[in-house]
């Protein structure tokens, strides 16, 4: 995405959840948790896709 006589660009990747996984396996991590959360009517958010698909995913792992 560009923001035209900003002089700012932003480029978004999707990787999908088992190259995360990967990528944390060969780090070492073991992963803990996943949290994906999703927007909710209740939100008072006029919410698109966010409500079937989260639009961020934290994964918790350890170094052991």
């Amino acid at each position: 995405m560009e923001f035209l006589g900003k002089g700012l660009a932003i480029e978004d990747y999707y990787w999908p959840r088992e190259d995360y996984l990967r990528v944390m396996k060969n780090a070492g991590l073991e992963l803990l948790e996943i949290h994906e959360p999703l927007g909710v009517k209740e939100d008072g958010v006029d919410w698109k896709d966010e409500i079937i698909v989260p639009p961020v995913s934290l994964y918790i792992t350890v170094k052991r």
